[in-house]
């Protein structure tokens, strides 16, 4: 990956990388109502965890996990349906919960990690490791505030404290922190009984059974095993841009016993008014696992040991004082602009900056739009971005009967469409031609479907697409032997893909150009390059020359022309300019590139149809 990255909330690494081919659910279903009937209550599972007494007698707890915590992302996958791409080969934390007397939940977490080298090489500056503290407690007034650190690669000093979160990461952080706690869970499971919704699965794949209770009031369900009434997986549900309605579970799994030292549930002896304590013991999972959609592990650690009702220091689980956090104190809120999805993937990566917005804090419109032309001669073609600095540069397309946009990152799409909109009168976008899958370049993909966008992939790509919009979506394929071609007489788009590209499976680069462009008059050929070559002076450190060749021996078999125009989605290597000479670059990598002109450009078809 090749960006230029100033210190601000660029999210400029990410995607997607991930798609679920089926319907949410699809390997566990409903039995019928008889049989939901017959499910055991709540008190079961307390039963088979060590007994009512034991779990009351839990006030808090500390998981230390110092030998396994890993990570990985459904953002920046090479492949489409399946996560490759670690982002935390290694690591340890410390996560720790008070049960307060009012019956929220507090929650500290301690982590450390470092980030594996694909991430390093896109940022060379990721040093220190990440070293970080949050603290947390829900209910009405409930808030999350780093104390320590940050998770996060756009700050300046990762050492520095970032205070309170915004209130779409603190709603996410709350509602992960019930998944940790089980404890809590099953206090307030039991505690709401009443409320619960209870029903029957089966899993098709294993044959194995569950009962099933939803709390409506926190957003959870907890599936038991039918067997052993031990939890198997504490479940939300996230409605994903791309994928649609998801699940994210935490699979529960190593039950060990646990023992601990719990005041009597009677209270006092019979000679002092000292609380009397009792040995106890209750079954706990050592291992948690996020899984994604039944299919993707997101997060794995292994607890070495859990200790119950530990003496916490004074102070623990306090934020910081308002006056000396950089960022205000928030309530937990969603948004169906952030959506928990979002903030869950971005977040877990180190790429979640808060809401898209100016150097102002004030939401971006279309004054904000920066638009030129990156050749001469083809007005129809413009280099577009949105904001202060150049790092999710697009292309826009004016054809005769609609607009083609290149790539759709999230939040500036709608923007983006009303841009389009006043300038082009009477036009809208009629293609939407995203560079690959990942979500820094598919994420707003739905804005334009819901326009009335079609989505132009390579085949390879079609089912990642199919549940946007709710499955409302026509989506145009085009192949390795058959690009995509789009033309009105006066311009042309062209969109390549072949199988094994750079950065990622269904990873495109598209050309504009003149038709029937000539070079005898000077007729440019206008490239989108994205994460491949950053175009504009400077070294290329953030370049993979490996994936640089790939494309540069691409384009000569396509026959690119050697005085072509490249427009990088994420602005320069070294000025920060989204646009310069494909010759600049290749004299960065050494190539002898051959004397081809416009007109050797065969990719799609001739250029003069």
């Amino acid at each position: 990956m090749a960006i230029a990255l100033p210190l601000i909330p660029l999210l400029a690494l990410l995607g997607l990388a991930y798609a679920r081919p089926y319907t949410v659910n699809s390997a566990v279903r409903r039995t019928d109502s008889a049989s939901a009937n017959a499910t055991p209550t709540i008190e079961e599972t307390i039963t088979a965890i060590g007994g009512v007494q034991a779990l009351d007698g839990i006030s808090g707890l500390q998981y230390e996990a110092s030998n396994i915590f890993r990570s990985q992302t459904l953002t920046q996958n090479y492949n489409l349906y399946h996560s490759d791409q670690s982002v935390v080969e290694g690591g340890e934390q410390n996560i720790s919960h008070s049960f307060t007397k009012d019956g929220n939940l507090k929650e500290r977490i301690d982590r450390k990690y470092k980030y594996n080298d694909y991430w390093i090489w896109a940022f060379p500056d990721l040093d220190p490791p990440i070293d970080y503290t949050t603290v947390l407690e829900d209910g009405e007034d409930g808030y999350a505030c780093f104390t320590k650190g940050s998770n996060t690669f756009y700050t300046a000093d990762p050492t520095t404290a970032a205070g309170y979160a915004d209130p779409y990461l603190t709603d996410y952080l709350i509602q992960q922190s019930y998944q940790f706690a089980l404890p809590w869970l099953l206090k307030r499971f039991s505690t709401d009984a009443s409320k619960l919704e209870v029903s029957v699965y089966k899993d098709n794949r294993t044959n194995a059974t569950y009962q099933s209770f939803t709390h409506p009031d926190l957003g959870l369900t907890m599936l038991v095993n039918s067997t052993s009434h031990l939890p198997y997986l504490i479940r939300t549900m996230e409605n994903h841009q791309i994928f649609g309605p998801s699940t994210s579970d935490i699979i529960l799994s190593n039950y060990t016993s646990v023992p601990f030292s719990s005041p009597n549930a009677t209270g006092h002896d019979n000679n002092s008014q000292s609380p009397q304590t009792n040995n106890a013991t209750i079954l706990l999972p050592h291992r948690y696992q996020t899984l994604y959609n039944s299919q993707n592990i997101l997060e794995d650690f292994l607890v070495d040991r859990i200790t119950l009702n530990p003496g916490f220091p004074a102070h623990w689980f306090d934020p910081l004082p308002e006056l000396v956090s950089p960022t205000p104190r928030s309530k937990p809120a969603q948004s169906a602009e952030y959506p928990r999805s979002e903030v869950h993937e971005f977040f877990d990566t180190g790429l979640w900056a808060g809401p898209l917005a100016g150097d102002d804090g004030k939401a971006y419109n279309t004054s904000a739009v920066t638009a030129t032309h990156p050749a001469p001669g083809l007005p129809q073609v413009w280099s577009v971005y949105i904001g202060e600095y150049s790092e999710y540069v697009q292309l826009v397309v004016e054809l005769r009967d609609g607009v083609l946009v290149t790539d759709a990152p999230a939040h500036r799409s709608t923007v983006l469409l009303q841009w389009v909109e006043e300038r082009f009168a009477g036009k809208k976008v009629k293609w939407v031609v995203p560079s690959h899958h990942h979500r820094d370049h598919a994420g707003g993909i739905g804005d334009y479907v819901r326009r009335g966008a079609k989505i132009v992939v390579p085949e390879v790509a079609r089912r990642f697409y199919e549940h946007v919009n709710g499955g409302g979506v026509e989506i145009v394929g085009f192949t390795a032997d058959e690009p995509f071609v789009v033309r009105d007489g006066e311009v042309q788009y062209r969109a390549m893909w072949r199988e094994e590209g750079p950065h990622a499976r269904d990873w495109t680069y598209g050309v504009a150009m003149k038709e029937c462009a000539s070079s005898a008059r000077g007729d440019a050929a206008v490239v989108y390059m994205v994460d491949v070559i950053n175009p504009g002076s400077g070294p290329g450190t953030r370049w993979d020359m490996g994936y640089a060749r790939q494309w540069i021996d691409w384009a000569m078999a396509d026959g690119l022309p050697r005085d072509a125009v490249l427009v990088g989605s994420h602005g320069g290597s070294g000025s920060g300019d989204a646009t310069g000479e494909l010759m600049a670059a290749v004299e960065i990598m050494g190539v002898d590139y051959p004397d081809l002109k416009v007109e050797d450009f065969t990719a799609g078809g001739p250029v003069c149809a």
